[in-house]
């Protein structure tokens, strides 16, 4: 079995700088721009939370210190996510459970849905109806503005 690698036209040497340069006057643009929200600092983190074409974007700060849980829709579906902004720690998972459809809310320093199953940061049921499940995990992750700006220019900010 043989592998054939295509050489490109232009070497990457003589490509790279070109959009390099390219790169950085549009994200000079994008952070111009009067569609650039106001709150967004091009180097604040952002948790981006996405499944499939779907996605939420939320800015660090907006988060209260300690456990913040919160539903989002992306799609057709529920989602939930848990954020420690302090640890910058988030998790997102569909917000059901065995076929059904659970609200989830912070009491305490715990995770506990309308089941009244516990759960942990990771999506695994401590306690209750749903005790060693596991719900299915959904994209999260945290950037910063401008770099997810750049790669996403129709980019918006959500809330919690």
């Amino acid at each position: 079995l043989t592998h054939t690698i295509a050489q490109p036209e232009e070497p990457y040497s003589r490509t790279l700088p070109a959009i390099r340069a390219n790169w950085t006057k549009e994200v000079q643009a994008m952070l111009l721009s009067p569609a650039l929200p106001q709150a967004a600092g091009s180097q604040e983190p952002v948790l981006v939370v996405e499944m499939g074409r779907f996605v939420r974007i939320y800015r660090l700060a907006d988060f209260a210190p300690g456990l913040t849980v919160f539903h989002a829709r992306l799609g057709d579906a529920d989602v939930v996510v848990f954020v420690d902004a302090e640890t910058q720690t988030a998790r997102a998972f569909r917000a059901a459970a065995q076929g059904e459809a659970l609200q989830f809310s912070r009491q305490g320093a715990d995770i506990q849905d309308t089941s009244g199953t516990l759960w942990s940061m990771e999506g695994l049921g401590l306690s209750g109806p749903h005790a060693g499940v596991q719900l299915e995990a959904v994209s999260a992750f945290f950037s910063d503005w401008v770099t997810w700006l750049a790669a996403h220019p129709q980019a918006t900010l959500s809330t919690p």
